[in-house]
């Protein structure tokens, strides 16, 4: 039997290949979640064997995935780390070699093509949540401020606008007698005490559920836990009566003192069986596992 085709049924064909081939290429276009724990040590997690600390979410992953256990880091620190991760390139070909101070004017230059750049350019739609640490800040006289939106992020939210590391991770996110956020949230979306991790948590969880229907970048990346480690309270009890802490580090403790306690009676600083590490340690990724992006 003879198929002739007409011009009509040509268009037709064409149409159903054009069809099929924009198919294959959203089936090549899987979802992208990154998420980063800033100062988290490899043998901190339970799927590499601690015992102390609890990480089942992190262990799931694990389990179902690649697990490493011979890799390294472009850098041992947190800037010149994240100017390699999105562009690729060693931290010397950029110009980063050390963390930004609050006032550099060094920020990662627009000069560099970077990951969510390309990835906007294949259609995904790309998102940041949480610290950036790329560039140094108004609030400290920076006048070279660069922002994820200036490198491809369409959508940003949580990221620093000040110097972090303070340990002010419950709303109002103020530390001591500062007069400003050190973040950009302009609210509270999880009650009074709403907790820095699962306010980042919630914001992934919802960009998720809004970009369902588009191959999507999304890069979560914790301030925890970073120091001054400082963690969720029942948490933290939890594991204080699990182990006993180890001898504290320091001597001075600003949150502690900020309580009227002497000393480090908190143990922010146990040099082991931290309970604010065990803590921030466990809620990483729980909001997260909660959702099942294809």
């Amino acid at each position: 039997m003879c198929f002739r085709l007409t011009p009509v049924r040509w268009r037709w064909l064409c149409a159903l290949f054009a069809l099929a081939f924009l198919n294959a290429l959203q089936a090549k276009r899987p979802n992208i979640i990154f998420i980063l724990a800033d100062d988290l040590g490899w043998a901190e997690l339970g799927c590499y064997g601690n015992r102390f600390n609890e990480t089942p979410h992190l262990d799931r992953l694990a389990k179902r995935g690649v697990r490493f256990t011979n890799a390294y880091a472009s850098a041992p620190v947190c800037s010149p780390y994240r100017a390699a991760l999105l562009t690729g390139q060693y931290p010397v070909r950029v110009g980063i070699l050390d963390y930004l101070r609050p006032n550099s004017e060094n920020g990662l230059s627009t000069d560099h093509v970077t990951l969510p750049e390309r990835l906007r350019e294949v259609g995904y739609v790309t998102g940041m949540i949480g610290k950036w640490h790329l560039s140094g800040y108004r609030y400290h006289g920076a006048t070279k401020v660069v922002r994820p939106t200036d490198h491809g992020f369409e959508w940003n939210t949580g990221s620093e606008v000040k110097g972090v590391g303070n340990g002010a991770n419950f709303w109002p996110y103020i530390f001591r007698s500062q007069p400003i956020r050190w973040l950009d949230l302009p609210e509270q979306k999880l009650g009074r005490r709403e907790y820095l991790t699962d306010r980042l948590n919630h914001e992934a969880v919802q960009f998720i559920e809004r970009n369902r229907d588009k191959p999507f970048f999304l890069f979560l990346s914790h301030y925890a836990p970073h120091t001054i480690l400082n963690g969720k309270p029942a948490l933290v009890a939890k594991y204080r009566a699990k182990h006993r802490p180890g001898k504290n580090t320091r001597e001075r403790c600003y949150l502690c003192q900020d309580a009227a306690l002497a000393g480090d009676p908190q143990n922010h600083w146990a040099g082991d069986h931290n309970p604010h590490l065990a803590a921030c340690s466990r809620v990483s990724t729980t909001a997260l596992a909660e959702s099942q992006p294809s």
